[in-house]
């Protein structure tokens, strides 16, 4: 099974990026559900994986109380959103995060720790 290595995690510029975004709240254990929905979204809008990149920003640790607990999940694109229930468009501005990879099957939320820092994804 492929493991999530902290040692991977890299300090980067992110650049600023038009994103589709689909926000997650409440219990983490959940998340699984907006993940599916995501990924249906996705499918009817033509931006698979490999042709529009995934991120995950955590706005709140996942070990935090469940109505306290956000999510966003999202895939660059430029295309127009059309209004709808699942997805809106936004921008992630320009700023440093740190980033690691995770490769299906999932890691926990709340596990590993990913280090912080200031102006980081983890908003």
């Amino acid at each position: 099974m492929p493991a999530f290595d902290p040692s991977e995690v890299q300090i980067i510029d992110f650049p600023e990026t038009p994103v589709a975004v689909l926000t997650h709240r409440g219990a983490p254990a959940s998340v699984g559900a907006s993940v599916q929905r995501f990924i249906g979204w996705r499918k009817a809008n033509g931006l698979p994986p490999a042709q529009a990149a995934t991120f995950n920003v955590f706005h709140s640790d996942p070990r935090t109380s469940p109505q306290d607990f956000r999510l966003d999940i999202c895939c660059a694109t430029t295309q127009p959103i059309a209004p709808n229930a699942a997805c809106v468009r936004c921008a992630y501005p320009k700023l440093d995060c740190c980033a690691g990879k995770a490769v299906s099957p999932a890691v926990p939320l709340g596990q590993p720790q990913i280090p912080r820092r200031p102006r980081s994804l983890h908003l």
